[in-house]
């Protein structure tokens, strides 16, 4: 066997110094960069009231079909939740408004004696023949009989600039008794205020009439009664009371509680101008189609004597 070789010197030199070339580049590489310690996950949040999450289905954290439209840009839907909020938030400013004129509250039933209702309703028959002279109102004297009615009169022209459209001469039911042509002239110039041109009254007097279910008189008897079915406004509309009044038997008619079971302005108009009469005290009593079936198409508007209290209903 052949002895193992010996390497030259010169050999051994050139393996040093190789291999002092890899120790230098191996030290000159960069070290890696330190990992960042490891942070545990955060918990998922608690479901919200109303949308249980499934046991073991993981959180996430996109938006819901609910949140964002497909396609639509989640910057937008974001502005609009925030104007939502500030809907949100005006909204009760908005709403916060003064009540509807036939919301406010009336006065009560005990009528003072400067009432018209009281005033006129007592006055003797020289008396109110003598304040209907004053007034101007074209009326005129009806002396054919008329059974209970103590000054009967017919109306002859607008009242204020209001129309009165009333049963004609030849029917028995336009007779007035004087004093309720001093209230219908009272009631006109109110009217007339809020844009009212015309009334259709179907009957004022109405011989041998009752109360319902009754012996007792209706005002009607004596001609202190109007029965008003529909008032025209300025502009043309006509207001109708079976239309425009939808009945809500038993509820108020006017006052904080009262509704009115329709959205046109028609019905909001109407309203307003009955509530307008009431608050004034024009007349004793006032009944509605709120009150019953048999008024669902007409107010009735009235006088009586030695009556100090009126009523809605």
């Amino acid at each position: 066997m052949r002895p193992p070789a010996v390497p030259s010197r010169a050999a051994l030199g050139r393996f040093v110094t190789v291999a002092t070339l890899h120790v230098a580049l191996a030290c000159a590489r960069p070290l890696p960069a330190p990992r960042p310690p490891a942070v545990a996950p955060s918990p998922p949040p608690p479901a919200s009231a109303g949308e249980p999450r499934s046991p073991g289905a993981p959180a996430s954290s996109e938006p819901s079909a609910a949140e964002v439209h497909p396609g639509a840009d989640p910057a937008a839907a974001g502005s609009a939740e925030d104007g939502a909020s500030a809907a949100e938030q005006l909204e009760p400013a908005a709403s916060a408004g003064p009540p509807p004129p036939f919301r406010a509250p009336l006065p009560g039933p005990d009528l003072p004696r400067a009432a018209p209702a009281r005033r006129i309703a007592d006055l003797s028959p020289a008396a109110c023949r003598a304040e209907l002279a004053r007034s101007g109102l074209p009326v005129e004297r009806d002396r054919r009989p008329t059974p209970g009615v103590a000054t009967a009169t017919r109306v002859t022209g607008p009242f204020h600039g209001v129309r009165l459209v009333v049963p004609p001469r030849s029917s028995p039911y336009g007779v007035l008794d004087c004093r309720l042509a001093l209230a219908l002239g009272e009631l006109a110039a109110l009217l007339a205020e809020h844009g009212v041109v015309a009334v259709r009254i179907d009957n004022t007097y109405r011989p041998r009439s009752r109360l319902p279910g009754s012996r007792r008189p209706s005002q009607h008897n004596y001609a202190l009664a109007a029965d008003v079915t529909a008032i025209t406004l300025a502009d043309g509309r006509t207001l109708e009371i079976e239309r425009d009044w939808p009945a809500a038997i038993g509820t108020p008619a006017c006052g904080p509680e009262a509704e009115l079971g329709s959205d046109t302005p028609e019905a909001l108009e109407l309203r307003n101008l009955v509530c307008a009469i009431v608050a004034r005290q024009l007349f004793h009593h006032v009944l509605t189609p709120n009150y019953d079936v048999a008024h669902r198409n007409h107010l009735h508007l009235d006088l009586q004597r030695d009556n100090a209290r009126g009523n809605i209903r």
